[in-house]
C-alpha cells in the first residue's frame, strides 16, 4: 500500500513525485495550475472554519488567549529591553501582529491536528530551512508574508517538525531558494523629490506648530478637509509625514529560540502548548532586534512633543514609527483618536481589528453608527466621501465590483476565509449565468487590483469568453458615471460610496460568510425588503432583469430612497458640519 502524502501549500517543490495526495486545503490548488493538479490522485481536506459556528466559538476563545498573552508579552519585552512601558503601549505597538499571529498559528495547527487524527500514515515533506523563512522585519512584512506559500509552508514545517513528528512520516526537502522572496523586502535608499517635499513639510510644520498642538497624520480625508480641520482647531495647517527609516536587523537574537510562554488560559486543548513554544520565534525583528533603533527613529521625526491629542485613521496598524511614537506620547498624557477608514465597521459580530482600535483609542470616530456598549464610539459622519451625487447613465452598463482576500486565513472577521473565497467567485459566476444574454452583454466586471494569485480574469474567461472588464486603473467614481447600475458583491466600502452618491445599486452576498450583528440586522433587512440586498446570486440577477429597462423608476421610488436614507444615516451619514464635529472631539479637556 502506498502512503498518501500530505501537501500543505501550493509550493510544488514539496509535492511528491508520485502516489496519492491529501491537500490540506483548497489553497494548495492554484487556478493557474489546475491542468496539473487536477490530473493527480488527490483529495482535499474539509476546512474546519467552513463550520461558521465553530469559527465564532474559536474567535471568542482566541480573543481571550490574545489578551492573556499580551499581558505576558508586556512583562517579557519590558524585561528584554530594560523598559517599563504600560500594557497600552505594547498593545498599540505589537497588538495587530500578536492577535493576527495567534489566529494564524491556531488555524495552521488545527488543520494539521485534524488530518493527523484521521490518518496516521501520512507522509509529509517539510522545508529544511523553515526558521529563516519565517523571519520578517515588521508588520508590513508580516502582512505580506502570511499570504505567501513559502511562509505558510515554513510555518507548517515548524509545527509538524516540533509537534507531529510521531504522527507523520516526515522527510526534509531541499532548501527553498529564498533569494526571490528576500528581494521583495529590500529597500534601497533613493533620492526623490517626493521625499524632499515630505521632509520640507515636516520642517515647516514643526516650526509653526507648538508641542501642545493636535497632531494629525493619515486621517483618510482629502487635503482640503485636512486643512479645514486644522483651521477649525485654530492651528497651522500642518501636513505631517513619516520619514522612511532603514532599521538595523543584522543579528538574530537567541531569545527567539529560548523564550517560552507559560501562559495557559485552558481554552483550547493542545493548542496553548504549541503557541507558547513558537509564538516568540515569529515576532517581527523591529519589536526585538530593532526595537532600540525604532525608539530612536520615533524621536527624530520632528513631530511635536506631548501633543494634546493624536488623530489618525490609517497609521495605527502597521506604521511602526507612528505606533511607537504615539504610544510614548500617550504614556505622557496625550490622547489618541482614531477615525473610521472604510466599511464593515459596526456591522459584524467578528472584527478583531475593530475591537483593537477601540481599545487603544480614547475616542473612535464613526461614520454614523454608535454602540450602546462602547462609549468611545462617537458618530460624526462620513468624512471620506465627497457626498456629491453621481448621475447614472440610463443606457450604460451594469458595473460589478469584485474583491479578493488572502487564500490563507489571516486576522478574523466576518468575511469568506481561505477556500471560502472560491465560493465567493462561484457566486459571481452564478449571477452572470442567471442573466439574460442582453444584460450579460452589458455586464462590466471590475476585478480587484490585488489579485492574490486568484487569477481573477482567467477565471472569468474560462466561464464567459466574451466577458467585459472595467479598467480598474480608473477611479470607481469615473466608472460609475458611465454605468446604469452598480452591483456590489461584498460588505465593505464600495457600496457605502455608491449609496452616498445615490447611485442605483444592487448588493448580493452569502449571509453565512458575511455575518451581520444584531444591531445592524434591521438596517440590512430594510435593504433586502426593497430589492437592494439579496442573499443569493440568482435572486439578485432576477431583480436586475426586472428593473433593467427602467432602473431609475425603482431606485428613486419613495420606498427605496427612504430605506437608503435610513441606512446612510446609520453607516455613511452626510453631516455638513462633520469637520467641526471632528475638531470638537480632538480638543481634549
Amino acid at each position: 500500500m502506498i502512503n498518501k502524502t500530505l501537501v500543505t501549500t501550493a509550493l510544488e517543490s514539496t509535492w511528491p513525485k508520485e502516489g496519492p495526495i491529501l491537500f490540506l486545503g483548497s489553497w494548495c490548488c492554484s487556478f493557474s495550475r489546475k491542468s496539473y493538479w487536477f490530473s493527480l490522485d488527490f483529495k482535499i481536506s474539509q476546512y474546519h472554519w467552513d463550520d461558521r459556528k465553530k469559527l465564532y466559538h474559536d474567535y471568542k476563545n482566541l480573543e481571550q488567549i490574545y489578551e492573556q498573552y499580551l499581558t505576558e508579552f508586556v512583562s517579557k519585552l519590558n524585561n528584554i529591553h530594560g523598559t517599563d512601558f504600560s500594557e497600552r503601549f505594547w498593545r498599540i505597538l505589537i497588538g495587530p501582529w500578536l492577535f493576527t499571529c495567534i489566529q494564524v498559528i491556531f488555524d495552521r495547527w488545527y488543520m494539521l491536528n485534524e488530518v493527523s487524527k484521521k490518518d496516521e500514515s501520512l507522509k509529509l515533506n517539510i522545508l529544511q530551512n523553515y526558521t529563516q523563512s519565517l523571519l520578517v522585519n515588521d508588520m508590513d512584512g508580516f502582512n505580506q508574508a502570511i499570504e505567501t506559500d513559502i511562509w505558510n509552508e515554513a510555518l507548517y514545517s515548524l509545527i509538524a517538525d516540533k509537534f507531529f513528528s510521531t504522527k507523520f512520516i516526515i522527510s526534509s526537502t531541499g532548501e527553498y531558494d529564498l533569494l526571490e522572496e528576500s528581494i521583495k523586502n529590500v529597500k534601497t535608499k533613493k533620492f526623490s523629490i517626493k521625499k524632499l517635499i515630505k521632509k520640507f513639510s515636516n520642517t515647516i510644520s514643526s516650526i509653526f506648530l507648538g508641542d501642545k498642538s493636535v497632531f494629525i497624520i493619515a486621517p483618510h480625508m482629502s487635503i482640503f478637509k485636512l486643512i479645514f480641520l486644522q483651521i477649525k482647531l485654530k492651528q497651522f495647517p500642518a501636513i505631517w509625514y513619516r520619514d522612511d527609516t532603514d532599521f538595523d536587523y543584522n543579528e538574530t537574537s537567541p531569545l527567539r529560540e529560548n523564550t517560552l510562554f507559560i501562559c495557559k488560559p485552558g481554552l483550547i486543548d493542545g493548542f496553548e502548548d504549541v503557541l507558547g513554544q513558537i509564538i516568540f520565534k515569529l515576532i517581527p525583528k523591529i519589536y526585538l532586534e530593532g526595537f532600540k533603533t525604532l525608539v530612536e527613529s520615533s524621536k527624530s521625526q520632528g513631530w511635536p512633543k506631548s501633543p494634546v491629542s493624536i488623530f489618525t485613521s490609517n497609521a495605527y496598524a502597521s506604521d511602526e514609527v507612528f505606533k511607537c511614537w504615539s504610544a510614548q506620547q500617550i504614556e505622557s498624557g496625550s490622547k489618541l483618536v482614531i477615525g473610521q477608514h472604510g466599511g464593515n465597521f459596526g456591522m459584524t459580530p467578528m472584527a478583531i481589528h475593530e475591537s483593537h482600535q477601540i481599545k487603544i483609542s480614547n475616542k473612535w470616530l464613526s461614520w454614523g453608527w454608535n454602540d450602546k456598549y462602547e462609549s468611545k464610539v462617537m458618530p460624526v459622519g462620513n468624512f471620506k466621501s465627497k457626498h456629491t451625487k453621481i448621475r447614472n447613465k440610463s443606457n450604460g452598463d451594469a458595473l460589478m465590483a469584485l474583491m479578493t482576500l488572502p487564500k490563507y486565513s489571516y486576522y478574523l472577521y466576518s468575511v469568506p476565509i481561505a477556500g471560502q473565497v472560491e465560493n465567493y467567485f462561484n457566486d459571481q459566476f452564478k449571477f452572470a449565468e442567471a442573466l439574460p444574454n442582453h444584460i450579460r452583454n452589458n455586464l462590466k466586471v471590475r476585478v480587484y487590483p490585488k489579485d492574490r494569485e486568484w487569477d481573477q480574469k482567467n477565471r472569468w474567461k474560462s466561464k464567459f469568453h466574451d466577458i467585459n472588464f472595467d479598467d480598474n486603473k480608473n477611479s470607481l467614481r469615473d466608472s460609475l458615471k458611465k454605468s446604469r447600475i452598480f452591483i456590489g458583491t461584498y460588505n465593505a466600502t464600495t457600496y457605502l460610496e455608491t449609496f452616498s452618491a445615490n447611485m442605483p445599486s444592487i448588493l448580493f452576498w452569502n449571509p453565512e460568510h458575511w455575518e451581520i450583528n444584531n444591531q445592524a440586522n434591521d438596517f440590512f433587512m430594510g435593504l433586502k425588503s426593497v430589492g437592494v440586498l439579496h442573499f443569493s446570486p440568482e435572486d439578485a440577477a432576477k431583480h436586475l432583469t426586472a428593473i433593467w429597462d427602467n432602473v431609475d423608476e425603482w431606485w428613486f421610488s419613495e420606498k427605496v430612497q427612504s430605506v437608503i436614507n435610513d441606512f446612510n444615516n446609520q453607516y455613511s451619514k452626510y453631516n455638513p458640519q462633520v469637520i467641526g464635529k471632528i475638531a470638537n472631539n480632538l480638543i481634549m479637556e
